[in-house]
C-alpha cells in the first residue's frame, strides 16, 4: 500500500484523566516543578503547591507521613511536566544514591507520559525524539542494571490503556531481546522504540473503537486493523524514525502462517525482531484489564499463547519469553 487516507489524529484523548498521578519518587527534592501540584483528599483534588515553589525532602517526608504516595498535575500541564521529567530522568538513573526501585519508577512514569503525549499529536517530531532518547535511557538502564527487570515488572500497569500498554511492550520487548542475543547497541534501541511507539496508529482510529466495552463487529475490525499503516504513514513524514522501526511498527500484527496483517507476510518474512514485539504485545493485551474483562494471570496468559505457539507465533521465541518471566516474576 503506497498511499493511505488519513483520518484525525488524537482521537485517544479522551481516555487521559483530568487529573493525572504522579508518584512522589518521580520528583526530584533539587528541580524546580513549573506546574501546579495538587493532592487528593478524599474523592477531592486540592491544590498544593503552586508552579516554580521548590519541592524540597521535607515537603516529600511530609506528604508520606499524610499516607500521600502520589500527587498530581492536570493532564493540561503534561507536556510541561514531561519536559521536568525528561530534564532529570537521565540525572536519577545516572545517580547512585539513588535506589533502582526509584530509578524504574521514574523510568516507567516518564514513559507512560511520553506516549500519551505521542498518541495526541503522532506526528510530532520533538515527541519523537524525546521517544527516541528515553529508549536510549531505558536499554542502558536495563542492560547495566541486575535489578531493573524485576522492578520494572513489579510496576507495570495491569489496566489497558494504549500508553501503558505500549511501554509495557516496550520493557518487555528490550528485556527478550537482550535474552535473545541481541547486542546492547544501536540494533536493541531500534527495537525498542519500535515497541513504544507500535500502537501510535490507534491515535487515528475512532476512540469509540478502540475502547469498546465488547467483542468488535467485522467492520470495526477491519478499520482497527489499519492502525500499523497509519503509524508507518504518520511516522514516515515526520524523515525522524529509521527504515527498521517503521518496518518493525508496520508489521507487528503479521503471523508466522502467514494469517497476519496488513500484508500477510509468512515464515521468514517475518523478522526476529518482529516476532518479538508480537510475542510482547500478546502477552501484555492478556496480562491486562480491559472494561470487559479481568487480566489473566501469567500463566492463563502463557497457557493461551502457548496454542499458537508454531503457527501464529516462533515457538523459540516464545520459549525464551516464558524463560525470562520465569527469571523475573
Amino acid at each position: 500500500m503506497n498511499t493511505i487516507s488519513m483520518p484525525a489524529a488524537g482521537q485517544s484523548a479522551p481516555e487521559t484523566p483530568e487529573y493525572v498521578p504522579i508518584p512522589l519518587s518521580d520528583l526530584r527534592t533539587d528541580a524546580v516543578v513549573d506546574t501546579q501540584i495538587y493532592i487528593k483528599l478524599a474523592d477531592a483534588f486540592v491544590k498544593y503547591r503552586e508552579p516554580g515553589v521548590p519541592f524540597d525532602e521535607s515537603v516529600r517526608n511530609r506528604l508520606r507521613e499524610h499516607n500521600h504516595r502520589d500527587i498530581y498535575i492536570l493532564k493540561d500541564d503534561c507536556s510541561r511536566f514531561n519536559l521536568y521529567l525528561e530534564a532529570n530522568l537521565q540525572k536519577i538513573l545516572s545517580d547512585p544514591q539513588v535506589d533502582d526501585a526509584v530509578k524504574s519508577s521514574a523510568l516507567y512514569t516518564t514513559t507512560v507520559n511520553l506516549v500519551r503525549e505521542m498518541l495526541n499529536n503522532p506526528d510530532s517530531v520533538e515527541g519523537i525524539k524525546s521517544c527516541q532518547q528515553a529508549v536510549e535511557l531505558a536499554a542502558d538502564f536495563i542492560v547495566s542494571t541486575p535489578q531493573a527487570l524485576s522492578n520494572l515488572f513489579d510496576i507495570i500497569s495491569q489496566d489497558y490503556y494504549i500508553y501503558t500498554h505500549s511501554v509495557n511492550v516496550m520493557t518487555y520487548t528490550i528485556s527478550l531481546a537482550m535474552k535473545s542475543g541481541y547486542p546492547a547497541d544501536t540494533e536493541l534501541k531500534e527495537l525498542g522504540l519500535s515497541a513504544m511507539l507500535h500502537d501510535v496508529g490507534k491515535s487515528f482510529i475512532d476512540w469509540n473503537i478502540t475502547n469498546k466495552s465488547g467483542p468488535l463487529t467485522p467492520d470495526e475490525f477491519q478499520m482497527m486493523k489499519l492502525h500499523p499503516e497509519y503509524a508507518y504513514h504518520s511516522l514516515e513524514k515526520t524523515g525522524v524514525i529509521g527504515e527498521y522501526p517503521l518496518f518493525a511498527i508496520r508489521h507487528h500484527h503479521e503471523k508466522i502462517n502467514g494469517r497476519g496483517y496488513p500484508f500477510g507476510l509468512a515464515g521468514a518474512q517475518v523478522d526476529k525482531g518482529v516476532r518479538i514485539i508480537s510475542i510482547c504485545d500478546i502477552f501484555d493485551a492478556l496480562s491486562t484489564r480491559r472494561v470487559y474483562r479481568d487480566a489473566y494471570s501469567g500463566f492463563e496468559s502463557l497457557k493461551i499463547m502457548k496454542d499458537k505457539a508454531g503457527s501464529e507465533i516462533d515457538e523459540r521465541v516464545f520459549l525464551e519469553f516464558v524463560h525470562l518471566l520465569g527469571e523475573v516474576k
